[in-house]
């Protein structure tokens, strides 16, 4: 049994993993020749993520190979979809996109969160004056 496909685009996606998502767009169908395409570009570095649909029916399918996303880098990205038919283009969604660690490929990788990195320096800083007065006593 194969899982359902979902019908939005997905906030989040691990490097590494099929992506998969079909979308209707009652507007711009695709068995009337118009292409969907998604750009993403990472908030800090500005890496680029593109994808093109396939026709499937009225719908647009997105289906990227594992290999393909296994060199997608971890990260917030933004992203905008947008159709195409000879020499019409409209922009049709636009939103946010986390590409996550692949962590069965991962090698040192640090997957704590921000703020558990943050409590962590704290932590060691209050150790340190803490053993700084300590040895002063």
């Amino acid at each position: 049994m194969s899982a359902a496909v979902p019908t939005t685009v997905p906030l989040q996606h691990t490097a590494g993993d099929t992506a998969t998502w079909q979308i209707t767009l009652a507007d711009y169908p695709a068995s009337a020749g118009w292409a969907l395409s998604y750009a993403f570009l990472r908030h800090d570095t500005g890496a680029k993520i593109s994808i093109t649909s396939t026709a499937a029916g009225d719908s647009h399918r997105v289906n990227v190979l594992a290999s393909d996303t296994a060199g997608w880098v971890p990260g917030k990205y933004e992203g905008h979809a947008y159709v195409t038919k000879t020499t019409e283009r409209y922009q049709v969604w636009e939103g946010p996109l986390e590409i996550l660690t692949n962590y069965a490929e991962a090698t040192d990788t640090d997957s704590r969160t921000i703020a558990r990195k943050t409590l962590d320096a704290i932590e060691a800083a209050i150790l340190k004056i803490h053993q700084a007065n300590a040895a002063g006593r």
